[in-house]
């Protein structure tokens, strides 16, 4: 694979003590099945490589993201859930991303927010 999907940046420890690595998503439109194959293969290979810091994920240049995505950023955020793991944030989303998951009801099941990470590093709790 020679494009990433995901691109590494700084590490730093939430409100909670708990260290935090973020990851830019590189992709504007999240809905080949190609380019989402390869996006959760990469934010997987960043879940277990990091077993003990929240992945917090920035999606502030995306502008679309399938239900295919969606799916997977649920089925990793369970599978962390079951391994007591720290769960992954989404932050950055636009508005129109993030309508999607107010009406279905996932900004109840996922850490995801409309904040930059400036904003997201200043909540007292980054998780939900």
């Amino acid at each position: 694979m020679n494009y990433q999907r995901i691109e590494p940046g700084e590490e730093f420890q939430d409100k909670q003590g708990i260290d935090c690595r973020v990851y830019s998503v590189t992709d504007k439109i999240l809905a080949e099945e190609d380019k989402i194959s390869e996006f959760v293969e990469e934010f997987r290979g960043c879940l277990s490589t990091h077993p003990q810091t929240r992945v917090v994920l920035d999606f502030q240049g995306v502008d679309f993201l399938s239900s295919m995505a969606l799916g997977n950023m649920i089925t990793s955020t369970e599978r962390c859930k079951s391994l007591g793991r720290p769960v992954p944030s989404f932050i950055g989303l636009k508005p129109k991303v993030y309508e999607v998951f107010e009406i279905t009801r996932l900004d109840r099941v996922l850490d995801a927010t409309t904040e930059s990470l400036t904003e997201y590093r200043q909540r007292p709790g980054a998780s939900a």
